[in-house]
């Protein structure tokens, strides 16, 4: 049967035959274009399940009963420096796992920024060669330069501390449709920023249609359908259908940190990070960070169920956030700020069988541009924390929000979020490294390469060469202490 009597007859069978309408009108590469969505949509849930997702209230994590709402338990709890020992014995840990090429990281960079009125993919932003991405630093850098430094940082110390160790950490870019290409292309153009290209794999998160209240598939356009990103909780299903799991566990992957393009700050294949979770043998866990006060609306981790899952704030209520702990802290006060850590076994078993049984869908009520004009649609998006609940051994670990999470969510005209605020946040960070190697920084703004420091190691002899590093530069002036600088001192 043809391809498109084959996806006539599909739609049929859903009542969605409004998406062919314009069938005639359509040119052959057009309608090819329409089968290939409508196919994308069957194997995604089935084209059959869409008009239940709008209508069954059950599978929006919205709709469920708060009851059983628990804080986090303090036994799954670790806490970055409370117990310098410990931290230590998980920077060894995770380095060792680091250093047997065990450790993998996936950046979410799926987005374009759009509100921050860009178009090109957010990983970019930092970047001063590309109009209206640059931010206030040095440097000069893109967000993706930051973070594969870090990686290349990190091989570096992890092959100082285990000699005989060959360290390649896996690096794996989730991009969307909208910014699959650009990102490669800048990765090529970038030569992969240092890395090995055979260490960078790139996949894509899957999409979902556009639904008008009754759940009918909506048109952008005559032969395209109007789609977008299936949510981060996309990434457990796109990461199989991409053959990204077989690739990794051919590489001897075990631990997998995730985390968001945007955070600044983000502490890439954090060692300490995967030391906590090999030492607690963990099937997946998640950094968080004490909430600033009751009134903070963000979602916290919590139990429901007993079951770990992100509990938005209007879920738990005012009453419930003002609950405070024996020792007088926030009973429900740990912050998501979106950096997770899985064991490979847990994403290739439970995570994908969970996924596969029913993942829980949230509904967002939109503007969706259509071929008729805006219409008050509906899109459906997956969270990448509802899959915690798989979990049989969890783990928390609480950092500090200054030196790990700085977002940018927000044009530079917003308070906060912003590329001004986390251009400030890592300048503040980097000048409190120097000032506990003894430097006496001033005023002076210092950016310094991870190249250079991860978190703020080896900048002992900073401090009897600061004059000499800040020879010729005008009071103010900024400094970047990059690779270069530091050897030829």
């Amino acid at each position: 049967m043809p391809a498109n009597l084959e996806t006539e007859a599909l739609l049929k069978k859903c009542h969605q035959e409004q998406v062919t309408r314009y069938w005639d009108e359509l040119s052959e590469n057009e309608r090819k274009t329409l089968c290939e969505q409508v196919n994308e949509i069957e194997e995604r849930v089935g084209c059959v399940a869409l008009s239940e997702l709008v209508g069954e209230s059950s599978w929006t994590a919205e709709k469920q009963d708060n009851k059983e709402i628990e804080p986090a338990n303090q036994k799954d709890l670790g806490v970055v420096g409370a117990d310098s020992e410990e931290t230590e014995r998980w920077n060894t840990l995770g380095l060792q796992q680091i250093a047997e090429s065990k450790a993998a990281v996936i950046v979410m960079a799926g987005g374009q920024g759009t509100r921050l009125g860009s178009t090109f993919p957010k990983g970019i932003l930092g970047d001063s060669s590309v109009e209206g991405a640059k931010m206030d630093l040095p440097r000069g850098k893109s967000l993706f330069a930051f973070q594969a430094e870090k990686i290349k940082r990190l091989e570096t110390l992890a092959k100082s501390a285990f000699p005989e160790s060959n360290p390649s950490i896996a690096w794996l870019v989730m991009t969307s449709h909208a910014t699959h290409d650009a990102t490669k292309a800048y990765f090529e153009e970038q030569n992969y920023f240092g890395l090995e290209s055979s260490q960078i794999r790139f996949f894509m998160q899957g999409r979902m249609p556009s639904l008008d209240q009754d759940g009918k598939i909506l048109l952008a356009k005559k032969g395209d359908i109007s789609m977008s990103p299936d949510g981060n909780g996309g990434i457990y299903t796109a990461l199989q259908r991409s053959g990204t799991l077989d690739w990794m566990a051919a590489r001897g992957v075990e631990w997998v940190q995730v985390y968001s393009v945007d955070n600044i700050l983000i502490k890439v294949a954090d060692p300490v990070f995967y030391g906590f979770c090999a030492a607690r043998k963990v099937d997946a866990a998640a950094k968080t960070i004490p909430k600033k006060d009751a009134s903070e609306a963000v979602g916290v981790f919590a139990l429901r169920n007993q079951r770990y899952g992100v509990i938005e704030y209007s879920e738990i209520g005012a009453e419930r956030a003002q609950e405070t702990t024996p020792e007088g802290g926030l009973l429900y006060g740990a912050a998501n700020p979106a950096i997770h850590c899985y064991s490979l076994k847990f994403l290739a078993g439970p995570a994908l069988e969970y996924c596969k049984r029913g993942s829980i869908w949230h509904l967002a009520v939109k503007d969706i541009p259509t071929i008729e004009g805006p219409v008050k649609g509906i899109k459906l998006e997956t969270f990448i924390f509802d899959a915690f609940a798989a979990a049989d051994s969890f783990g928390l670990l609480q950092v500090d929000r200054t030196t790990e999470f700085s977002a940018i969510k927000n044009g530079d005209d917003k308070p906060r979020d912003t590329p001004k605020t986390a251009s400030k946040d890592i300048l503040s960070l980097h000048k409190s490294w120097l000032l506990a190697a003894g430097v006496q920084v001033g005023d002076r703004p210092v950016e310094i390469s991870p190249l250079v420091s991860y978190a703020g190691e080896g900048l002992g002899d900073v401090a009897e060469k600061w004059e000499l590093l800040t020879k010729g530069l005008g009071e103010g002036e900024p400094l970047v202490l990059d690779s270069k600088l530091m050897s030829s001192l």
